[in-house]
């Protein structure tokens, strides 16, 4: 199976006096040795399943919990490959998968389309990763939230711990962030921000009426901070405190829930960073909509849980502290406070130098900006302006 794991889906076999049996018994015998197997090994056992049952897919005569234990078992096989550091071979198996399931939309089986766009997900992820093609990739993803905009929730399946609605915000949402990219151009982007962000709207909508809302924090989270960059975006009389409030709340929930994990791991340092952007863009749309005593109380708030995040988790928030600095600066230039705006104007100068020379790349996924270079600019710009108005 090793050589052939990308074609296997293809042809039936025929003569088989029963083509249907053991597939549960193996499927419920892989999850249970899954537990308590090293993932290499888990991958080999799988392939032997499978190898067993390799021409059952494609048998349109197949029982539908069969096709679903199978399907399950494919997901598995191809984050397996991926997991072994074998993406091509996840990759080419994924497309075949794919291939097979059509067959089964195109005799109207019920979960067809489903399990369709549980295959396409799994391909949008890999190309996402290790594929070179970008179209192959759009495709995926534009397929899967055509798909799953008909479905109702009748045509969903059980196996899967989302609902229909869950689904629907998370390939949307993926299917978003393709969008804003292929949106780059500046010359034609400001003509398609407008549907953007009415995609985005969509996301948090779905999450507001979700049944789990624990498990699309995440997702929440994401589709309000583009959001909220977005409103940025569209001009200086984009009002976007409703997306920065709702944000701040998200974090807040996601920023409580993160840390009482121990350890600390990746998704927690994600999380530690989202908490400490939501003050700045919280701050941010209170500046624009000029209530400077709001932002200045939102600032100190954000300079105080920014700073315990770097004594308690040893984690560097120089980037935030120094916007926060920035913002604290020009508010209280704004209400006259000459004295408090040039003690933080030069606080921010000080923070600017502290950030790494490298830029994090768990703040620019969040979209901002953490160029070292940018920060000092704009931190002595602010000093500067702070200076001639103070006098």
């Amino acid at each position: 199976m090793h050589s052939s794991s990308a074609c296997w889906l293809i042809k039936p076999q025929r003569g088989q006096s029963d083509p249907y049996r053991g597939v549960l018994e193996d499927g419920k015998k892989y999850l249970e040795a899954k537990k308590i197997l090293k993932p290499e090994l888990a991958l080999v056992l799988l392939e032997d399943i499978l190898e067993r049952h390799q021409n059952k897919l494609a048998d349109l005569n197949m029982p539908r919990s069969d096709v679903g234990r199978l399907c399950m078992l494919c997901w598995d096989y191809a984050k397996g490959l991926d997991l072994a550091d074998r993406p091509l071979a996840a990759i080419s198996f994924t497309r075949n998968w794919i291939a097979v399931i059509r067959k089964r939309v195109e005799a109207n089986e019920r979960h067809a389309e489903a399990r369709l766009i549980s295959a396409l997900f799994m391909l949008y992820n890999l190309t996402n990763m290790h594929g070179e093609d970008p179209k192959e990739k759009w495709r995926a993803i534009h397929e899967a939230r055509t798909i799953i905009e008909r479905l109702t929730p009748e045509d969903w399946f059980e196996e899967l711990s989302w609902s229909l609605r869950d689904a629907n915000a998370i390939i949307l949402q993926y299917w978003s962030k393709e969008r804003d990219m292929a949106l780059a151009d500046p010359r034609t982007r400001k003509l398609g921000l407008g549907s953007l962000i009415s995609a985005y709207e969509r996301v948090v909508q779905l999450e507001q009426k979700s049944q789990s809302k624990g498990k699309l924090i995440d997702t929440r989270v994401e589709a309000l901070c583009t959001l909220c960059y977005l409103k940025q975006e569209q001009g200086p009389d984009e009002d976007f405190r409703v997306y920065a409030l709702k944000l701040h709340e998200a974090t807040r929930q996601q920023f409580a829930e993160a840390t009482a994990k121990t350890p600390i791991g990746v998704h927690t340092l994600h999380v530690l960073h989202g908490r400490c952007l939501s003050f700045v863009l919280l701050c941010r749309a209170q500046v624009r909509a000029k209530k400077w005593n709001e932002a200045i109380k939102i600032a100190k708030e954000g300079i105080d849980t920014a700073s315990m995040i770097q004594k308690t988790f040893r984690f560097g928030m120089s980037v935030q502290l120094c916007q926060l600095g920035i913002i604290l600066s020009e508010c209280h230039l704004r209400t006259e406070q000459y004295a408090e705006a040039l003690e933080h104007a030069k606080v921010a100068v000080s923070l600017a130098q502290q950030i790494p020379e490298v830029g994090d790349v768990l703040l620019e996924n969040l979209g901002e900006k953490a160029n070292k270079r940018i920060w000092v600019n704009r931190a002595a710009l602010n000093f500067c302006d702070t200076v001639y108005n103070s006098n």
